[in-house]
């Protein structure tokens, strides 16, 4: 007689083999059991536990949908692979929930399943993007910038070349004899580069003593330093060419066959989630072997210290992005998640995007201390208005205090600001020592004080006959000038030999002596720095 559990094994087994996602009820329907669902959510528990059956909701419902999980890992083998033949570097959740609902004949999905995502996320199949609101596939930027790895892949994760047949999971698959590697995820966490070692170890071990020991001493992976031809045939009594033929011989053979190799990066890489950024420190000579021999892509970033292994894109005009950046730089402490990444670049994962786009944020920040005409530019952008030369310093020390503008005399920074800052939208704006921006619509008077004023006051005069008050002249030269400092006029009215006082806050022209001071005019100018003299 069936039992109840046996009438419901039965069933699973059978759904199983008719839908690719089913739930309690469909299992119930199949085993004639209708109204049983509760009894028959445990069983399918237990299945999800045995790791058999993947449970799509990840919550407690009667209408939670389960799905094989052979299946579903099958799904991300295959779609890994149609993403790396279409270029397909990241796409949207949209995308991604759709192309699900297509492959497995549900209803279209508004969102891919969480737990669909943990599974391809275990095996790096996908990730949160760099760009927000995408998912990235990084098995996928690797096959597409190397298709010369799509076989050893199609070897790894191809269930059905697979000894055991398609009911064979990825965690079987890796602990196959043939892989020679302990898939150990959990006891190996604390030894990041422990699959490359053993891959490299592997791989030397096929060699002939001699022709191993050549290639350890070569890329130093014993010590770490790399020996000369010289020093190795000194030690083995051959000529440097002996010593560079027997390195040559024993690439050749290691290239020929690359498969332990690869499988030695693929291990690594799932373990790492799928991790393209890699530091300088982490790029150790046992992986510099690796990547040679399996000829991965590495593109260095040499301002940051990283590296991009296996990129799918190439990044030659990075030097120009980041110039570009630095040019524009607006303002200290620019949100990083607001920051582009490098287009080229936008296959990398959510976190590498954020590291990267860190550290553009403080190379660039590095590289606007630097220049003082661009601390100058960036602090009156900050300021927003027109300023003086103190409040200038004063805020540029703020912003950068790692480079501060240890330019006290006045001079020197009024020749700063004069000259170094003029290509960039820097104006005197006709106050004295007041500098503004000419895209926040301030602009450089068409004349100097000491030729405005008299002119002013000489046009007034031959039109009304009359002495000018300072009022008029003020009044005459808000329209040149948008910010007007009234001692600065009264200055100039008291030293310049071309008007006299007529009291009463007036002034008349005359004409200049012929015994008066050689000292010219601009020398006196306000917009020069006449208070410093």
């Amino acid at each position: 007689m069936v039992t109840f559990s046996q009438q419901i094994e039965d069933a699973i087994k059978v759904v199983q083999g008719k839908q690719a996602v089913f739930t309690a009820t469909d299992v119930a329907e199949y085993a004639g059991l209708d109204g049983a669902e509760i009894r028959i959510a445990p069983v399918l528990q237990k299945h999800c536990g045995t790791g058999e059956l993947l449970n799509l909701d990840g919550r407690h419902s009667p209408n939670r949908r389960y799905m094989r999980k052979v299946a579903a890992e099958k799904w991300w083998v295959n779609q890994t692979l149609r993403w790396a033949e279409l270029g397909m570097n990241y796409l949207t959740p949209e995308q991604l929930a759709g192309a699900m609902s297509l492959a497995f004949g549900e209803p279209r999905w508004d969102e891919p399943p969480q737990n669909l995502l943990a599974l391809g996320r275990q095996w790096a199949m996908v990730d949160d993007g760099c760009v927000p609101g995408t998912y990235v596939s990084p098995w996928a930027s690797v096959l597409r910038a190397h298709p010369h790895f799509v076989e050893c892949f199609r070897i790894i994760f191809d269930f059905g070349a697979s000894p055991y047949g398609y009911d064979t999971s990825l965690e079987e698959t890796y602990l196959r004899e043939d892989w020679k590697l302990v898939w150990d995820a959990a006891a190996r966490a604390q030894q990041p580069e422990y699959f490359i070692n053993v891959a490299v170890n592997e791989a030397l071990d096929r060699l002939i003593a001699r022709e191993s020991e050549v290639l350890q001493r070569r890329l130093g992976l014993t010590t770490g330093i790399s020996e000369t031809l010289e020093q190795i045939g000194n030690d083995l009594g051959v000529s440097r060419e002996r010593v560079r033929q027997i390195e040559a011989r024993a690439l050749g053979k290691l290239k020929a066959k690359p498969s332990v190799l690869f499988c030695g990066f693929a291990a690594d890489f799932i373990r790492s989630g799928g991790a393209l950024l890699m530091a300088d420190s982490e790029f150790t000579p046992h992986r510099k072997m690796l990547s040679e021999i399996i000829e991965l892509r590495l593109d260095r970033l040499p301002e940051f210290a990283l590296n991009v292994i296996g990129g799918s894109s190439g990044i030659s005009g990075y030097q120009a992005h980041l110039s570009e950046i630095i040019n524009s730089y607006i303002r200290v402490g620019i949100d990083v998640a607001e920051h582009p990444i490098f287009e080229p670049l936008q296959f990398l994962n959510k976190l590498e995007g954020t590291h990267l786009a860190a550290k553009e944020q403080k190379h660039c920040k590095n590289e606007a201390t630097k220049n003082r005409p661009l601390m100058v530019l960036h602090a009156l952008r900050s300021l927003g208005r027109a300023a003086h030369y103190q409040e200038i310093r004063g805020e540029c020390n703020r912003m950068f205090p790692q480079k501060t503008l240890a330019l006290s005399p006045q001079i020197c920074i009024n020749a700063l600001l004069e000259a170094e800052c003029r290509e960039l939208g820097v104006v005197q704006i006709g106050r004295h020592g007041m500098y503004g921006l000419k895209e926040l619509g301030f602009s450089r008077p068409p004349r100097k004080l000491f030729d405005a004023i008299p002119a002013i006051v000489e046009a007034r005069f031959a039109e009304t006959g009359e002495p000018v008050s300072i009022d008029f002249v003020i009044a005459e030269l808000s329209k040149e000038r948008q910010l007007i400092n009234r001692g600065s006029v009264l200055r100039v009215l008291g030293h310049s030999e071309l008007m006299k006082s007529a009291g009463g806050g007036r002034y008349i022209p005359q004409k200049r002596s012929s015994d008066a001071s050689d000292v010219k005019d601009e020398d006196y100018d306000m917009d020069a720095g006449f208070a410093a003299l």
